[in-house]
C-alpha cells in the first residue's frame, strides 16, 4: 500500500483521521493526524445514527479540508462492542473455499442471526496436525446495517473505500510489531477498556478485552485531589500517581486492582493451556498521553519484567507532521488498519459485484454467440463469394473459347457425313468382284500338274476341286495359295486318290480359303483406326 491512505476511527466522543502510508519496508508513515469531536447523536457504540448524517459529514468534510487530507481512498476501523470475534480452527483452503467454510459454520461460532451479520476472517497461523495442514483464524461478525452504513458514508463523501476493518484487529497488527518471538504479554491501556493479548513467535494465542482503562485513574485523581478531567490527565502524563504495589493501600493504586486481577486471569487461563511456553515478559502500550509508574505496578503485581512502549516500532511521521512521538500512540488503530486489515463488506455491495459480475458474463456470453454467429455466417459467405469469384473466371475464360465450339459442332457433322459415306461403300464391295484377279494368279502361279475341276466364291470364300499327280503336287499349291496376301485360312477339306489300268496315280482333292484383296481390306481397316482416333480426339 504505497500510496497515501486515509484512515477513520468513529468513537462515541471523538473522530481520529490520519493519512498514511503502509510502505514496501512494512514501515508505518504518519503524514496527517488529527481528531475532532464527534457530533451529538451521530454515533452509538459503532452504529451511525442515519437521521444525523448531515452534521457527521459536515464535521468530517470540514476537517478533511482544513487539514488539506488530499486521499480519496479510506479505511475504516470501526470502533464497537458489537463487533463480535472468536478464534477458530479451519482447514488449510484457499480464500474462496476458506470464506465458503466459515459461512457454512457460523453459527457454531457465534450465537447470531447469521444473515443479519457480515463475516470476516484473518489468518493468525498454520500448522500441521495428524499430517493435515490446518489455520488458526481470527473470525468476526459485525452486524450488517452497521457495515452498510460506513459504506454510505464513504460514498457521501466522494471516498473510495478500500477495508472496513475493526479496532481489535486494527490494534493487533500494531502490537505484533512491537513484540519479540518469546511469549509476551501485551497491555494495551485505553481510555474506557484495555485489551490483554498474548503473542508467542509473534502469533496471537490469546486476546481479552477487560472494561477497565486510563479512566479509572483520571476518576479516581478527580475524586480524592479535586482535580478538573484535564489536570488528572495532565498529572498521570507527569507525575508518578500509582504505587508499585497494591500493598500500599493507595486509593488511585486501588482504582487498578480490578483490571489488574483481570490480567492476571488472563494470564493464568494461558498458562494452563500452555504450560510449556509460559509468559516470560510484557509490555504497556498506553493510548494517548501515559499513565507513569503503570509498569512498575503491573511488573510487582504479575510477577514478570513489564516494560513501557513509548514509541511504536516500524511506526515514523512525516517531517512536516507537527506531532509529538508520545502523541502518535493516540492513533494506534489508524495505523494498524493499513498494516494488515480485515475487511467487512457490505452485503449491497457484494450483491451489485455479483450482479455486475453475472452481467458481465451475460454480456461476454451474448458477444462470443455473436462471434459464433458471425463466423458461420461470415465462413460460408466468403466460400460464397469465393466460388462466385472463380466461377465468373472460368464463366470467362469459357467466354473467351467459345469459338471452339462451332469447329467442334463442324466437325462432328463432317464426321457424321464420311460415316456415312464409308458405310455406304461398304455397301457396295464384294470379295467376289476380285475374283478374277485370283483367277489369273492361280493361272500364273499353281503348279502345272494341278487341273482344277471346279471354282465357286462366295462372299470371299472359295471353294476349289482339284486333281494332281501327288500329294507332293497338292502341297506344293497350297503353299503357293499361302504365298498371296490376299489368301488367308488355306484348308484342305479332301483327299483322294485313284490309279488307272495303266497305273497312273491322279489325287483329288477340295481346298477352301478366304479371298481378299489386301488394299480393300487395310482401306476399310484405316477408315476404322481413323474413326477410333477421331473419337478420341474429340
Amino acid at each position: 500500500m504505497a500510496a497515501k491512505v486515509l484512515t477513520i476511527v468513529i468513537g462515541n466522543e471523538q473522530i481520529k483521521l490520519a493519512e498514511v502510508t503502509y510502505t514496501a519496508q512494512k514501515i508505518v508513515q504518519v503524514h496527517k493526524a488529527v481528531t475532532i469531536d464527534t457530533p451529538d447523536n451521530c454515533v452509538n457504540d459503532g452504529n451511525l445514527n442515519l437521521k444525523s448524517t448531515n452534521a457527521l459529514l459536515s464535521t468530517l468534510s470540514s476537517a478533511i479540508k482544513e487539514n488539506r487530507i488530499s486521499s480519496r481512498s479510506v479505511i475504516f476501523s470501526i470502533q464497537s462492542s458489537k463487533i463480535i470475534s472468536k478464534e477458530a480452527v479451519a482447514p488449510a483452503l484457499k480464500d474462496a473455499k476458506l470464506e465458503q467454510y466459515i459461512n457454512a459454520n457460523a453459527s457454531e461460532y457465534f450465537p447470531i442471526k447469521v444473515e443479519d451479520y457480515v463475516l470476516t476472517y484473518s489468518v493468525l497461523d498454520s500448522y500441521t496436525e495428524d499430517g493435515k495442514k490446518k489455520l488458526k483464524l481470527m473470525v468476526a461478525a459485525a452486524p450488517s446495517t452497521m457495515v452498510d452504513a460506513y459504506y454510505s458514508l464513504a460514498d457521501s463523501l466522494n471516498l473510495t473505500v478500500l477495508r472496513v476493518d475493526y479496532v481489535g484487529n486494527s490494534m493487533l497488527q500494531l502490537i505484533k510489531a512491537q513484540v519479540e518471538a518469546e511469549p509476551t504479554l501485551v497491555v494495551q491501556l485505553g481510555e474506557d477498556s484495555t485489551m490483554v493479548s498474548v503473542f508467542v513467535n509473534n502469533v496471537l494465542q490469546l486476546t481479552r478485552t477487560v472494561p477497565y482503562g486510563k479512566s479509572t485513574v483520571s476518576n479516581t485523581l478527580m475524586d480524592v485531589q479535586k482535580l478538573t478531567y484535564e489536570e488528572a490527565c495532565d498529572k498521570m502524563a507527569t507525575s508518578i500517581v500509582l504505587a508499585n504495589s497494591f500493598s500500599y493501600n493507595d486509593e488511585v493504586t486501588e482504582s487498578l486492582r480490578y483490571l489488574v486481577n483481570n490480567i492476571s486471569r488472563v494470564m493464568d487461563y494461558y498458562g494452563t493451556k500452555n504450560s510449556t511456553a509460559p509468559i516470560t515478559k510484557g509490555c504497556v502500550i498506553v493510548e494517548g498521553s501515559t499513565v507513569k509508574g503503570i509498569e512498575n505496578l503491573l511488573r510487582n503485581e504479575l510477577n514478570i519484567p513489564v516494560e513501557l512502549v513509548e514509541s511504536l516500532k516500524q511506526v515514523v511521521s512525516d517531517p512536516q507532521l507537527s506531532l509529538p512521538v508520545t502523541e502518535i500512540s493516540n492513533y494506534t488503530s489508524n495505523i494498524g488498519s493499513v498494516i494488515d486489515p480485515v475487511n467487512f463488506v457490505s452485503r449491497h455491495i457484494t450483491q451489485k459485484a455479483k450482479k455486475e459480475s453475472s452481467a458481465k458474463y451475460y454480456r461476454l456470453a451474448v458477444l462470443v454467440a455473436i462471434l459464433i454467429a458471425v463466423i458461420l455466417v461470415a465462413y460460408p459467405l466468403v466460400q460464397y463469394f469465393t466460388k462466385d469469384v472463380e466461377k465468373k473466371n472460368l464463366q470467362k475464360n469459357i467466354d473467351e473459347i467459345a469459338y471452339v465450339q462451332d469447329i467442334v459442332d463442324e466437325y462432328y457433322i463432317a464426321f457424321d457425313k464420311y460415316t456415312d459415306a464409308r458405310n455406304f461403300e461398304a455397301l457396295t464391295l464384294n470379295p467376289n468382284d476380285d475374283i478374277m484377279e485370283l483367277v489369273e494368279y492361280l493361272e500364273n502361279e499353281m503348279p502345272s500338274d494341278i487341273s482344277i475341276t471346279s471354282l465357286s466364291a462366295n462372299s470371299g470364300v472359295v471353294n476349289i476341286a482339284c486333281t494332281g499327280s501327288s500329294k507332293t503336287t497338292m502341297a506344293k499349291f497350297i503353299m503357293v495359295l499361302k504365298a498371296n496376301p490376299n489368301i488367308s485360312d488355306v484348308n484342305a477339306a479332301s483327299v483322294s486318290e485313284t490309279i488307272n489300268a495303266i497305273g497312273t496315280v491322279t489325287d483329288t482333292y477340295s481346298i477352301t480359303f478366304n479371298y481378299g484383296l489386301e488394299d480393300k481390306t487395310a482401306a476399310g481397316d484405316t477408315s476404322s483406326d481413323t474413326s477410333s482416333t477421331q473419337d478420341e480426339e474429340v
